[in-house]
């Protein structure tokens, strides 16, 4: 099909402003920051972002595509005004308190670096991406900001902006659907480039390579993926590919584009669909499948999340409502997989041109602000209180977001780290020998092929840690050598007291089937209950051992009390008078036996 990249859109901003609370994770509000940046870029835009706190994976991002980041702490931040920026796009309520403060200050005062004018040329738009109250930076939590500043106000789905109605002004025409746009390039996307396609000569029908992108895939999609695979189709998981290819990245239409399917929810969905990539809807909250002209209208309403109804507004509770809809059987799921695949792509290319349209970034840009011109908000001055108030509910939430994250910290550099997986087949590891490197999470799952040498050996980061849950699938265990440098192990559960966590596994010779390996790996400070564990186990062998102990020293005590016992026996009989008489008989015997 080619490209379908609209040109420029017809509003120039020269200068624009992002704000963020938190670039660190690759996140839902992160991805949309470095996206929107490089948008505004494209556009022949100079682009600063602020965050109260940056750290990696993110900030290695920003940095290397050469972005100015200025964080709250920054002498710079002081410098940031108003009348500086064409565009300020608003993430989590977050403003620097010096445009704040340009808010509030009163056309032509002494003081004045904001006219009326400049406070109404600037445009602002705040973003919000949650329709769920745990996750209250994605609502408009500062009282009255939003309403007396904003130039629009943008939702990621229709659901998301009904959830949040009641926190803004009734009948408030500055409102829309911002629907997670995917970037130009997925819009360039030629499908016909890709190394995938729809026929198959195995005789299976069906996607010949998918893609799993999921944080945290449910069950049944696991086991649809096994059966998959056990079909002969070839099934990835997004975190361990970005894994091998060099860790934490923001997903990619180059990536995504050597798959014949996506399973997946959210932002990557609009990904897929611009891209000309049959994606198949299904995670947590369940899902309709591949996408049709019968169920587009509910899934885009709810975010592509995978919900078509209304569901609570607490997360925890949803998740809970969700259970009852999800697909329990993995082989009908599989099937619904492979079976259903033509028609997705039929209907993928049928509609592509409509999806650049509605989920591409350059006509939802054009759309936006042609909708902010033709409002021509007047935005006027803050009362002093208001600015007094904003300014110090900005340090509130900012000093509790840092403080926050610097107490989970340990943890947070801790899944920095990567698994390494090494192979040998003599047993000796060598650099050389390294044959996958996985971003280290929580749950760690990877496969061992048949051609693998038959010994591996796991790196589990650099520091200590417990790895619990350890599973060997596709061979038996019996026939496996596990070994490791823990400091206590059980089954299936290690505790590693120093760094450089190893495990050995030592596979059958002539294997000829792929092995699984899973595990559970939390640093020490979220091991605690593991730690108990051992400390109840060594406590319980200790006094095992004290008991042991305490037996042999009171059987040794008896033994030394009967050998007492026998040896007064024995006194007393050569004492007695019949052992006297006994003796003087045996003595006549040998007189008599020498006289003869």
């Amino acid at each position: 099909m080619g490209s379908l990249t609209r040109e420029r859109g017809s509003f120039a901003a020269r200068r624009v402003l992002i704000t963020q609370s938190v670039l660190a994770n690759i996140g839902g509000s992160e991805v949309q920051a470095v996206e929107l940046a490089r948008f505004f870029r494209s556009q022949g835009a100079d682009v600063t972002l602020f965050a109260w706190q940056a750290d990696d994976p993110m900030r290695s991002i920003v940095g290397s595509e050469g972005f100015r980041v200025v964080l709250r702490s920054d002498p710079a931040a002081d410098g940031l005004h108003v009348a500086d920026f064409d565009v300020i796009w608003v993430q989590h309520e977050v403003l620097p308190e010096s445009v704040i403060r340009d808010l509030g200050r009163s056309a032509g005062g002494a003081d004045a670096s904001a006219t009326a004018g400049e406070r109404s040329r600037c445009r602002f738009v705040f973003s919000h991406m949650s329709p769920f109250r745990e996750l209250y930076m994605e609502f408009p939590y500062l009282r009255g900001l939003e309403p007396a500043v904003a130039s629009m106000s943008v939702f990621n789905s229709a659901e998301t902006m009904e959830s949040q109605s009641a926190f803004l002004p009734p009948d408030d025409d500055r409102v829309m659907v911002y629907p997670n746009p995917a970037p130009s390039e997925y819009a360039d996307h030629d499908p016909a480039d890709a190394d995938g396609g729809e026929t198959r000569d195995d005789g299976h029908a069906g996607p010949r390579r998918v893609l799993v992108v999921s944080n945290h895939a449910p069950g049944e999609v696991v086991a649809a993926a096994d059966e998959l695979a056990a079909r002969g189709c070839r099934v990835d998981y997004l975190r361990e590919v970005a894994g091998i290819e060099g860790g934490s990245r923001i997903t990619s239409v180059d990536l995504l584009s050597r798959y014949d399917c996506v399973i997946t929810i959210g932002k990557t969905v609009q990904y897929c669909l611009v891209a000309g990539i049959p994606v198949y809807v299904y995670d947590h909250f369940g899902g309709p499948g591949y996408l049709n002209d019968d169920n587009l209208e509910t899934a885009d309403h709810y975010n592509f999340s995978g919900r078509m109804k209304p569901y609570s507004r607490y997360l925890t509770e949803a998740r809970n409502q969700a259970a009852g809809v999800r697909v329990v059987d993995a082989a009908v799921l599989a099937d619904d997989i492979a079976n259903g695949y033509d028609r997705a792509c039929a209907w993928q290319r049928a509609h592509r041109a409509d999806f650049v349209n509605r989920y591409g970034i350059v006509p939802v840009m054009d759309r936006l602000f042609a909708r902010i011109e033709t409002e021509a908000y007047e935005r006027p001055a803050l009362t002093a209180d208001m600015v007094e108030y904003l300014a110090q509910a900005q340090r509130t939430y900012a000093d509790f977001t840092v403080e926050r994250r610097e107490n989970v910290k340990p943890d947070r550099d801790f899944y920095a780290q990567h698994v390494q997986v090494f192979s040998s087949d003599d047993g000796v590891f060598h650099a050389s020998g390294l044959t996958q490197s996985l971003p280290l999470t929580r749950q760690v799952s990877f496969e061992i092929g048949p051609d693998s040498a038959g010994h591996i050996r796991i790196d589990y980061g650099e520091r200590p840690c417990t790895v619990s849950g350890f599973a060997i699938e596709g061979v038996d265990r019996a026939l496996c050598r596990v070994e490791s440098n823990a400091f206590h192990e059980t089954d299936d559960e290690y505790v590693f007291l120093s760094g450089d966590p190893q495990i050995l596994l030592t596979l059958p010779p002539g294997r000829t089937g792929t092995v699984t390996v899973h595990a559970t790996v939390l640093s020490m400070t979220s091991s605690g209950q593991i730690v108990d564990r051992m400390l109840d186990r060594l406590r319980q062998r200790d006094a095992r051992q004290a008991e042991d102990r305490a037996l042999l020293q009171s059987r040794l005590a008896e033994a030394e009390r009967h050998a007492e016992l026998a040896e007064r026996h024995i006194r007393d009989i050569e004492e007695s008078k019949w052992w006297k008489l006994g003796e003087r008989l045996r003595a006549a015997i040998r007189s008599v036996k020498k006289s003869k």
